[in-house]
């Protein structure tokens, strides 16, 4: 019985720490979002800020990153495979090949296969940051 509880308390304590705190960023306004989503752009036209409504943690962004970078337009040279994550803000940052255009539908897709949902995404168009609702 004694093993089978110092087994059951240490699982529990390495679990704890794999996930953190517990703490999570608050959720921000969609203005503020969007304020981020400019100055993270920092008016790159190759890279784009997508929304990914709950990757509120480091780790959302693991199965978020595997699944975008697999994507043909992304570059893979930008972030880390392609990928940068704000969980404070839910944003990741996906970089564009150059001559490549981002598909909304394969974002929305592999976005939906890590489990989450991807409502809209930023751009810079002629200077400008641009948020466009994924359909």
């Amino acid at each position: 019985m004694k093993h089978l509880l110092t087994t059951l308390l240490t699982s529990l304590i390495l679990i704890g720490a794999a996930f953190g705190s517990g703490k999570h960023a608050p959720e921000i306004t969609d203005s503020a979002r969007q304020q981020a989503a400019i100055q993270q752009l920092n008016g790159s036209s190759n890279q784009i800020a997508v929304y990914v409504k709950g990757a509120i943690c480091s780790s959302c962004a693991i199965g978020v990153r595997k699944k975008i970078s697999k994507l043909d337009f992304v570059d893979r040279t930008q972030f880390k495979k392609g990928i940068s994550m704000d969980a404070k803000t839910q944003l990741i940052l996906v970089g564009v090949k150059t001559g490549s255009a981002p598909d909304p539908a394969l974002i929305k897709k592999a976005v939906a296969d890590a489990g989450y949902e991807a409502p809209y995404y930023f751009e810079i168009i002629k200077g400008k940051a641009i948020r466009k609702t994924i359909k």
